[in-house]
């Protein structure tokens, strides 16, 4: 799927250096980028769920006091 991705002149100097440092292209670079970002935050989502079911009757309590 194609999409258009407007970047700031900053942004767009980091994801080229990001690119040439890797030997691949600044389109990949973007790829990556979104799949890693992804990923880390399914992640993040299933760590703080896990945390919340771990804590649940401190946190309940805590709330309670609130």
């Amino acid at each position: 799927m194609a999409m258009t991705l407007r970047l700031s002149e900053a942004e767009d100097e980091a994801l080229e250096r990001a690119a040439e440092r890797r030997g691949i292209s600044k389109q990949e670079a973007a790829r990556e980028a979104v799949r890693r970002y992804a990923e880390d935050d399914e992640r993040f989502a299933g760590l703080v769920a896990r945390g919340i079911d771990r804590y649940k009757d401190v946190l309940d309590r805590l709330a309670e006091g609130a």
